[in-house]
């Protein structure tokens, strides 16, 4: 039977009535997210995650920013930088701040897998400056008086530093555009980079029964290997002249003393701590002092080309760090180290 206009009028007006109370009891992404950030400030990540998801599928940049912190600290999934990058990327092409920031930051100080690069830092942090984001804008001023360090004492940012000694020292590590960036590591006398630096990865040695050593190339004494007699590393076997080409190579010894003689003030410069080394001809070069292939702290090991005849196993190395209570006071020393190590290079050429 059909309805009659009165009942199908109310029927509608019911209707109506259960949507707009619906929407009104319904959340917005935003109340959502407020949930979703309570729950993860009290570490329960389950329920975080439960909210967080369905909103960066949706595209809510809050939520990709949160999403991208659990993932890069392992909160709720296995730990993954790659995904939280993704995500973090996500928000920031959107135009929140914080992610910007938080992308800025990651490049500064080479977090989450990224490498270091102070130009994608600073072109972050400008961005989210200028939508009036603290921290944002505290960096790019930190950058500003990092470009007023750079004037003051001279430092050669590119290319080759003269600084008044027998060699000219390159302004980078090898692998590395700009000082304060970390580059690669090498063990001593090879030219390639590997995720393992131990005599058993080490392209110089064999390992016999019980784990002894066998070198295969410069070596003096008879009972660790074969006696080659050489001293100093060949062409072949220096990352820096086979890297670079040319004069480049890596330094020796004695080039590593005069580099000691020069002053060395411990600062902070391009958000990394090494110290700024002045030459005699008033010209400066920056080196980076946080080696965090092993370690976080204020020290780093360059490798020079020379053998460390005290000990076939070991070469000589230049040992950069910070002694005293704050670690401002240069230590700079050369001292032996296992040539499988893991070493930064700072190369040299001719003048």
């Amino acid at each position: 039977m059909e309805r009659t206009p009165i009942i199908r009028n109310m029927a509608l007006c019911v209707a109506a009535l259960f949507a707009v109370s619906s929407s009104m009891f319904a959340q917005s992404d935003g109340e959502k997210y407020s949930d979703a950030l309570a729950a993860y400030e009290a570490r329960d990540y389950e329920t975080a995650l439960e909210l967080l998801l369905p909103l960066a599928d949706r595209g809510h940049a809050p939520s990709q920013n949160l999403l991208a912190v659990c993932y890069a600290y392992g909160h709720g999934f296995s730990a993954d930088e790659a995904k939280a990058m993704m995500w973090l990327e996500r928000a920031a092409d959107q135009g929140y701040a914080t992610a910007q920031r938080n992308i800025g930051l990651n490049y500064a100080y080479a977090r989450w897998g990224v490498d270091k690069d102070t130009d994608e830092a600073v072109r972050w942090f400008a961005l989210a400056a200028a939508q009036g984001d603290e921290v944002a804008r505290e960096k790019v001023a930190e950058y500003e008086s990092y470009c007023a360090v750079t004037e003051r004492y001279n430092i050669v940012r590119s290319g080759a530093a003269d600084l008044g000694l027998s060699v000219k020292w390159a302004a980078c590590n090898l692998g590395a555009d700009s000082p304060e960036e970390y580059g690669d590591w090498y063990a001593w006398g090879e030219t390639r980079v590997k995720d393992e630096y131990t005599w058993k990865s080490y392209d110089h040695c064999e390992i016999w029964m019980w784990n002894n050593i066998c070198l295969t190339k410069y070596n003096t004494v008879e009972s660790y290997g074969n006696v080659d007699g050489k001293l100093s590393l060949e062409a072949i076997d220096d990352a820096a002249s086979v890297k670079l080409g040319g004069s480049w190579r890596i330094p020796t010894e004695d080039e590593c003393r005069e580099l000691i003689g020069c002053r060395w003030e411990r600062i902070d410069y391009y958000w990394t701590t090494g110290f700024v080394v002045t030459g005699p001809s008033g010209v400066s070069i920056f080196i980076e002092a946080e080696d965090t292939y092993l370690s976080p702290d204020i020290e780093a090991n360059y490798m020079t080309s020379s053998y460390d005849t005290s000990e076939p196993c070991c070469t000589s190395c230049l040992n950069v760090s910070g002694s005293g209570a704050n670690g401002d006071t240069p230590a700079i020393i050369l001292q032996g180290k296992y040539k499988s190590n893991a070493m930064c290079i700072r190369p040299v050429c001719s003048k």
